[in-house]
């Protein structure tokens, strides 16, 4: 009996050792995956922290002033742009449902990966229609008119 159980023990010890060696092959020949592509953000939660971040599928994005775009529901997120809906809440419009695009990757400067240049926020309920375009400028460290 003692020979069964010292059989079946180096058996499964056999094949646990096969299984990991069979992952960890399968892992090493997977293809290097490419960072995220980030949109900058102030909206931390506690936006008075001064301080921007990146964010990949952020629920709410708002640069240093003004109202952030909230509640976002993203459909794309990838190198060539991302595509997303969501709320701003402003004086004349309480929310406006906005449609948000970001485009234009770019490398970031001093680091490795990549974020979005471009901003597009289009309100759509008509009554308050519009459209706001804005770029990431590291100089002024915000979202700024294009």
């Amino acid at each position: 009996m003692t020979r069964t159980l010292m059989a079946m023990a180096a058996a499964v010890f056999a094949l646990s050792a096969g299984l990991t060696a069979t992952t960890g092959a399968s892992v090493s020949a997977a293809p290097a995956q490419h960072p995220p592509v980030v949109a900058f953000n102030w909206w931390h939660g506690n936006h008075e922290r001064n301080a921007y971040y990146g964010s990949v599928r952020p629920v709410t994005l708002g640069g240093r002033f003004g109202e952030p775009v909230s509640s976002l529901h993203w459909q794309t997120w990838n190198q060539q742009g991302a595509q997303g809906t969501g709320q701003i809440v402003h004086m004349s419009c309480q929310p406006c449902y906005v449609k948000v695009s970001l485009a234009h990757a770019k490398n970031m400067p001093s680091a490795s990966g990549r974020f979005y240049n471009w901003l597009t926020v289009t309100y759509t309920r008509p009554a308050n229609g519009g459209t706001s375009r804005l770029r990431w400028s590291f100089q002024q460290r915000n979202w700024v008119g294009r």
